[in-house]
């Protein structure tokens, strides 16, 4: 029986799924030597803290046996324990001012952010309607945002220039906005990802050889947030990375911050602006797949929750002690919360975290460095390395076209096994551009797979008749 319509569409991929699935078809196959082995540093991983993380969670899990309430359905929105262990840790870490805490009801959990963010846009914006993200942008918001519920990506031009600032302007939005309703678009939207993925910074940036870029400035994240009202777009804040900064760094606001601090809480804050948060980044807990929404808009909850046995995680309700022991269980999200409500293990693993991340963000920077690249990007947040391949010293920048990037990428995975993303995958514009997340593994795994990777980018430029 041949394929629905709609399920036609999802044989169609966005341009990285090929590579990406190849790259894990490879990893899973036997190798007979070390250098065979797939080096993935296109995964946003962070394993820095693995051995901490995954001490605490076994010390929770043998203090929290498997009772029978497992068995019974549950808030499919999220667990009570859980939401009230939310509020607390957004007020302690991202709500500083306590101007306007969060509360438990405010919040909405999900099987990840990508399903998540999925969620909620359906709430906001029908089939063919436009969201508006800066570019270049995560990636896999091409499935999050149009694979199942039919939205349109309308990128915002971020400017880059050689040895200057990056800039994200409200002329930039407006000149996105206009474009779409002159296509008789509807623009409902803007996505805005603070700290930045790819770049792993603000749009104000400096080069390699300048001080550290910042977080997006607040008067950026104001701005936004002041077209959106002004237009009446939802503004949704993914802050996944928001306590991901390197040690040192405090420039980090929340949109749910400005809002109520620089813009002075203006009409319409609380039904427009949207935050959303996850356990995947700042605690390296990808596989547990808990995504987290936070918004004041009790229409938005109360459809996502109408809606929640879609993309709700398994949870257990605390009760009578037992014998009872599960190796693996399925409490997700009691083991999460009993997590946060440890305030000294989160406060201790965040300043680890933090420390680590800038550690290994400096060595693995000066490494590309002593290689050459002039071009990459530095920044204060998440746990990217955005550089240019085009830009090496003592060689004629190379005209690449979009071609030539993607044979670059596609050959360092089959002949160097090593799986980088390039910009074209971003919506980047500008060529030679890639991302390599240096995280996901120690520093020396990190430094040998792009020992590898420089096999090819070094390359000299194939000249075409």
């Amino acid at each position: 029986m041949s394929l629905s319509t709609r399920g036609q569409s999802y044989l169609q991929n966005p341009e990285w799924f090929g590579p990406l699935m190849e790259c894990i078809r490879l990893s899973m196959a036997p190798v007979k030597r070390p250098e065979d082995k797939v080096l993935n540093l296109a995964v946003a991983e962070n394993t820095l803290c693995h051995d901490e993380m995954e001490a605490k969670l076994q010390e929770i899990r043998a203090a929290q046996p498997i009772t029978r309430d497992l068995f019974s359905y549950y808030q499919m929105e999220g667990i009570q324990e859980l939401r009230s262990a939310l509020a607390d840790h957004f007020n302690r870490y991202l709500y500083l001012s306590q101007k306007r805490p969060a509360t438990a009801e405010e919040f909405i959990v999900g099987n990840g952010c990508g399903p998540l963010i999925e969620s909620v846009v359906s709430c906001l914006a029908d089939a063919n309607d436009v969201v508006l993200v800066p570019a270049p942008y995560y990636h896999a918001f091409a499935l999050d945002l149009c694979k199942r519920i039919g939205c349109v990506i309308a990128p915002v031009a971020v400017e880059m220039p050689e040895g200057g600032e990056p800039q994200l302007t409200v002329e930039a939005i407006q000149t996105a906005y206009d474009a779409a309703q002159a296509a008789g678009q509807q623009v409902r939207a803007l996505i805005f990802t603070n700290p930045n993925n790819p770049t792993a910074t603000d749009h104000r940036l400096t080069w390699l050889t300048d001080n550290l870029g910042t977080i997006f400035p607040r008067e950026t994240v104001a701005d936004a947030i002041r077209f959106c009202l002004d237009h009446q777009l939802h503004f949704v804040s993914d802050e996944i990375y928001a306590m991901s900064t390197m040690a040192g760094s405090d420039k980090f606001a929340s949109a749910h911050e400005v809002a109520l601090n620089d813009l002075q809480a203006p009409d319409g804050w609380e039904r427009l602006v949207h935050v959303m948060w996850g356990a995947s980044k700042d605690f390296g807990l990808n596989g547990l797949r808990i995504g987290v929404l936070h918004s004041c808009n009790a229409d938005l909850r109360n459809a996502l929750a109408s809606t929640g046995m879609f993309f709700s995680v398994p949870a257990a309700v605390p009760g009578k002690l037992t014998s009872l022991r599960l190796k693996h269980c399925l409490d997700i999200q009691l083991l999460f919360a009993r997590m946060l409500q440890d305030k000294a293990f989160v406060e201790n693993y965040v300043e680890l975290n933090r420390r680590r991340i800038a550690e290994a963000y400096e060595t693995v920077a000066a490494f590309l460095e002593s290689e050459g690249f002039t071009r990459v990007l530095r920044g204060e947040g998440a746990m990217f390395v955005y550089f240019n391949a085009r830009y090496l010293q003592g060689r004629p920048v190379e005209e690449w076209t979009l071609e030539r990037e993607r044979e670059v990428w596609v050959r360092m995975l089959r002949e160097q096994r090593v799986m980088l993303q390039p910009g074209l995958v971003f919506d980047h514009a500008e060529r030679g551009w890639f991302r390599l997340c240096y995280t996901c593994a120690s520093t020396d795994v990190i430094i040998t797979a792009i020992k590898r990777a420089l096999k090819i980018l070094k390359e000299p430029p194939i000249r075409r008749l």
